[in-house]
């Protein structure tokens, strides 16, 4: 096995809880409107 990066994504609910999870890989898709790809 070998190493590779992991990302960690995070939101904000309306009652200000986080929720997280850990991603194998995230791509940047569009800035308007914020859009991400997300590899589990």
């Amino acid at each position: 096995m070998f190493p590779t990066g992991v990302s960690v994504v995070a939101v904000l609910d309306n009652k200000k809880n986080v929720h997280g999870m850990t991603a194998n890989s995230i791509s940047s898709i569009s800035l308007n409107p914020n859009i991400i790809m997300v590899s589990i």
